[in-house]
């Protein structure tokens, strides 16, 4: 799982996508969404990039996973 520079958190699910998640201000989590298909194949880890790029960890595969919003 990892923050995103804007501050939503982004997890990893190993059954293929990413789930997403914004805060309230009392801290609460809502779902924001999920990321699906383009290549995700059981992502077991997240990062993000110095330009806010999304980075998927896969098993022996990391890749740059670029987001449509």
């Amino acid at each position: 799982m990892a923050f995103s520079p804007w501050g939503e958190l982004f997890v990893a699910n190993v059954d293929g996508n990413v789930s997403r998640f914004v805060f309230d201000n009392s801290g609460n989590a809502t779902s924001n969404g999920q990321l699906s298909g383009n290549g995700l194949c059981g992502p077991i880890g997240l990062a993000f990039s110095p330009l806010g790029r999304i980075i998927r960890f896969e098993p022996f595969l990391p890749q740059d996973l670029t987001l449509g919003f």
